[in-house]
């Protein structure tokens, strides 16, 4: 990771069922102090007062966007859980 750089990847969370999918998105933690957020639906994770995006896909599949700040060198690692109604929830990391 570059200092001062912005970094934008966009990932897309497929639903495998029939129906529409009600999901929460959270920031679980970071390796250490870095700028992250994650729009979904045009919400954005850092804009919201609980940390947390709830959403519904309701068509094959929605675009999560990524943008990444640092103020430092070196490898940054954010874990993300989500919820999933009615279904097992998912994590990952980035």
């Amino acid at each position: 990771m570059f200092i001062r750089h912005e970094y934008r990847r966009t990932v897309h969370l497929k639903k495998m069922t029939n129906g529409i999918v009600k999901y929460k998105l959270r920031l679980e933690g970071q390796n250490r102090p870095f700028d992250i957020d994650i729009l979904a639906g045009g919400v954005s994770l850092n804009q919201q007062a609980d940390g947390l995006i709830q959403g519904e896909i309701k068509v094959e599949a929605i675009e999560l966007e990524f943008v990444i700040r640092s103020q430092q060198c070196g490898i940054a690692l954010a874990y993300f859980y989500v919820e999933i109604e009615d279904g097992p929830p998912i994590s990952f990391q980035c």
